[in-house]
């Protein structure tokens, strides 16, 4: 684990539970909070788990009510870390980059189990989210969630699917609501009805369904109203049949002008998705799992830069105080050169005025 994230959770505590419990547990656990501020300095599982464990019992929670307030309290002290990672509309892009931004910040330690949070996108404000973790955080993960909602000022809607423990760790799926759309959800409605809900290609469709309905609309329509006025019925389904047809073909391809456009305005916190045809859903999904690898790289860069900052700050502060010292320790060393430029000089005068009354009683 990330040892930047302990210090966060160290000053978290702090805040919630007091500095004299916290401070004492560090002394007990011997923990060197002059490593914490390093970000590529690793912290152990274990040590995390008992030090929360204990601080629970010290301060009268459970330990899982205590993580829940960790977690919900840790989303603004994570903003204040990580301001780039919540330029989001709403907790569901936030949500559909927290694995990307949990594999960054963690591809640099060694033997680092990250947790794992699987988004799967159903609608502009539905999503199906998977937590998976080495460690029994699954209500950490809860406490997100509701300081999310009330970072970015959207209530959440959360039903739990399923959730359990194993040798491997934790797992907790829910079902999210949220009240701001994210993406957009481009389903293919009359294209689905007019292949009867069977066949999933437009190419298909066309070269199997539509001579199928052809024939029947002409079979019909020459049997009840003759061949002339049949052919013509045939002729205006064929018609209404080929627009509809076209109607979903033409809105799959301005959802596939949206798609280029996330990538033409670099708008990699959107996401567009195509549903109801096959070729148009593969072009989506693609598309989208293009979005989310370049969206991971570019959140590791920020990741990166933002620690710099960070560490570069506590550095030049901790020079500045250091700075200040050398300045202090200049003006003392000043006041005692004047003194002693003094005390010689009273020194001289008091040899002088000594030497003269001699003089004058010699």
């Amino acid at each position: 684990m990330k040892s930047f994230v302990m210090n966060v959770w160290l000053s978290t505590w702090k805040k919630l539970y007091g500095d004299s419990v916290v401070n004492s547990l560090i002394d007990e656990f011997k923990i060197d909070t002059s490593k914490l501020v390093v970000p590529t300095n690793d912290v152990s599982d274990d040590l995390v788990v008992n030090f929360s464990k204990k601080l629970a019992q010290r301060v009268g929670k459970t330990y899982e009510q205590l993580w829940e307030e960790t977690g919900y309290n840790n989303i603004r002290s994570f903003h204040a870390v990580y301001p780039s990672y919540f330029k989001k509309e709403g907790c569901m892009s936030f949500l559909s980059a927290m694995d990307s931004v949990h594999r960054a910040l963690t591809r640099r330690i060694t033997g680092a189990k990250p947790p794992r949070i699987k988004f799967t996108y159903v609608d502009e404000k539905t999503a199906i989210v998977r937590y998976e973790s080495s460690r029994d955080f699954r209500y950490y993960f809860m406490g997100l969630l509701k300081g999310a909602a009330d970072f970015f000022n959207d209530p959440l809607t959360v039903e739990i699917l399923d959730q359990g423990t194993s040798a491997s760790g934790s797992f907790l799926e829910i079902k999210v609501k949220s009240t701001k759309p994210y993406g957009k959800l481009v389903t293919l409605k009359l294209f689905k009805a007019f292949s009867f809900g069977l066949l999933k290609s437009m190419l298909s469709t066309y070269l199997v369904a539509f001579p199928v309905v052809t024939f029947i609309l002409s079979w019909l329509f020459t049997t009840f109203f003759g061949p002339l006025f049949g052919s013509l019925l045939t002729g205006v389904g064929v018609l209404i049949g080929v627009y509809f047809g076209l109607f979903d073909f033409k809105k799959g391809v301005e959802g596939t002008k949206e798609i280029a456009e996330v990538f033409k305005k670099k708008d990699f916190n959107n996401l567009v998705l195509i549903k109801g045809e096959r070729s148009f859903e593969e072009i989506s999904k693609e598309n989208a799992e293009a979005v989310f690898e370049l969206r991971e790289f570019l959140i590791g860069l920020q990741g990166d830069t933002e620690e710099i900052m960070t560490f570069a700050k506590k550095t030049l502060d901790s020079a500045n105080v250091v700075q200040e010292q050398i300045d202090t320790m200049k003006d003392l060393s000043s006041q005692v050169a004047d003194t002693a430029v003094q005390i010689s000089n009273d020194a001289e005068r008091i040899s002088e005025a000594v030497s003269s009354n001699v003089d004058t009683i010699s």
